[in-house]
């Protein structure tokens, strides 16, 4: 890895409170091997991350189940490899805060306009994360197949969650399984799917 990605890498590692364990290398499937960094956090609910430097970041507890390690990283990676991923980070990054900033001086002056203006860019934000997502998700099914992202999903969902708020983040800006699948398997309809999908 580039020493100044991995410098980059780093001082962003420190921005989340989460501390830099080392570089690791993930077999996906037979033919895909990733190199991720291995993190830990005790603040940090992520259990994967693309940073904006194009490195892929995986918390420590990724590790203790190798399935539900090969989905996360399969999933990343489906962020790592869409150039459509790293321009919409950078633009929900940058609706995020011009629409919160917005939003609360429209409330705070009572501008019904620039706040309706501001609920409308937030809006935007969550549809185009539930786009990105979608798409690594989709990259994620497409090498391992529905039976193992499924059961990484219930793996995950047997991890304790922080608190209510980012939980509603999480819905916020990430369609659920059920609602992937739908979209996944129509968009292939026709089309004969591999046996792991």
């Amino acid at each position: 890895m580039n020493k100044i990605v991995l410098s980059l890498t780093k001082t962003y590692l420190d921005s989340i409170s989460a501390d830099y364990l080392g570089l690791e290398k993930v077999r996906v499937t037979d033919k895909l091997e990733v190199e991720v960094i291995k993190f830990t956090s005790r603040h940090n609910a992520k259990l994967g991350q693309t940073t904006l430097v194009g490195t892929i970041i995986i918390h420590e507890k990724s590790f203790e189940n190798p399935e539900m390690l090969r989905y996360i990283v399969a999933h990343e990676y489906g962020h790592y490899k869409s150039v459509l991923s790293f321009i919409s980070t950078w633009a929900i990054l940058v609706g995020w805060l011009s629409g919160t900033a917005s939003l609360v001086y429209g409330i705070f002056t009572a501008d019904l306009t620039l706040a309706l203006s501001a609920v409308l860019i937030l809006l935007g934000c969550f549809a185009l994360s539930w786009i990105v997502e979608y798409r690594a998700d989709a990259k994620a099914l497409d090498l391992l197949g529905v039976e193992k992202v499924k059961a990484a999903y219930v793996m995950m969902g047997n991890i304790p969650k922080p608190g209510l708020l980012w939980m509603i983040i999480s819905q916020l800006t990430h369609p659920s399984l059920a609602t992937i699948l739908k979209i996944y398997r129509w968009l292939r309809r026709g089309k004969t799917l591999n046996s792991k999908s």
